[in-house]
Order: structure tokens, then C-alpha cells, then sequence
């Protein structure tokens, strides 16, 4: 295989379950656990089809991490369960090296999504039909479209794409 179709390929890989999610989230305040699956299994042939050595214990140290702090977070009641596994998801592609920034990206996203959604909230909007859950007064936050965002701002830095 070419390495420019491999590496197409393989940030697909990493794409669009991320955007999948990030829709699923927005549209029903879920994210399927098929998705943060098939995301976690893509990974081993994403690390095969890669232009460069992967680093696995690092990056499934990575993803277990975060798996297990974000599991204390669903237990407080702090985080969603699908949240926690599409972020575990992504950290197990991202490895060691981009969490930090990761973690970063995703609370600032979150925070613009969370004051976004505040503030559409209370506009008067809405009185002639319908209005999406997403923008009812007692609706939670789509986390997964944080968790996205912060990935897909990293996409570049992938240690699968040499990044």
C-alpha cells in the first residue's frame, strides 16, 4: 500500500468514529458502544498499516489510564459512561505523549460547548415548533462532541502518522 493511502487511511480510521460519535451525542445523548469498539479495535490495524513503529505499551497504558480515571468520574457521577469509553478510545490512538494536550483541548472544548449551549438555551428561541433536545433549558452537555473536537485538533500529531 502507498504510505500516502496508508496514512489516509489510517487518520480515517481514527476520524470518523470520532465525528460518528461526536453526531450521535449531539442528535440522542449517546454514544453506542459499537462505535467506541470498533474505534479501540481499529486500532491494532491502524498500528499495521502505519509508516512507523508503535509504541503499543505506551498507548494501551494510555487508553487503560484514562479508562480507569474516567470510570471513577462515571461513579461520582461526574462523567457519562459512553464518554469515558470514546475518551479511553481515543487515548489508546493518541498514546502518552499527546494526553496532555488532549485532556486540554477536550475541557476547552467542553467549556466552549457547555457556555455555547447556555447561551442558545436561553435565547427565545423555539416558540413556533419543536426545539432540538440538545437545546431544552434541562438537557445536558453532548460531551462526545468535546471529546471529538479535542481529537480531531490532534489528528495531526497522531504517533501512527508520525506525528
Amino acid at each position: 500500500m502507498m504510505p500516502t493511502l496508508a496514512l489516509a487511511l489510517v487518520a480515517a480510521m481514527f476520524l470518523v468514529p470520532l465525528v460518528l460519535a461526536a453526531g450521535w451525542d449531539l442528535a440522542c445523548f449517546r454514544i453506542p458502544n459499537r462505535l467506541t469498539l470498533a474505534m479501540a479495535l481499529l486500532f491494532p490495524l491502524a498500528a499495521l498499516l502505519a509508516p512507523v513503529q508503535v509504541a503499543w505499551g505506551w498507548h494501551v497504558a494510555a487508553g487503560f489510564g484514562v479508562f480507569a480515571a474516567g470510570a471513577g468520574l462515571f461513579a461520582m457521577g461526574l462523567m457519562g459512561g459512553g464518554d469515558v469509553k470514546l475518551m479511553a478510545a481515543a487515548t489508546l490512538w493518541l498514546g502518552l505523549p499527546n494526553l496532555g494536550a488532549f485532556m486540554l483541548l477536550v475541557s476547552l472544548s467542553g467549556a466552549a460547548l457547555t457556555l455555547a449551549l447556555l447561551g442558545l438555551r436561553a435565547l427565545p428561541i423555539g416558540r413556533g415548533g419543536p426545539l432540538p433536545a440538545v437545546l431544552h433549558a434541562k438537557a445536558g452537555i453532548p460531551y462526545g462532541v468535546a471529546i471529538a473536537t479535542g481529537g480531531i485538533l490532534l489528528v495531526w500529531r497522531l504517533p501512527l502518522l508520525g506525528g
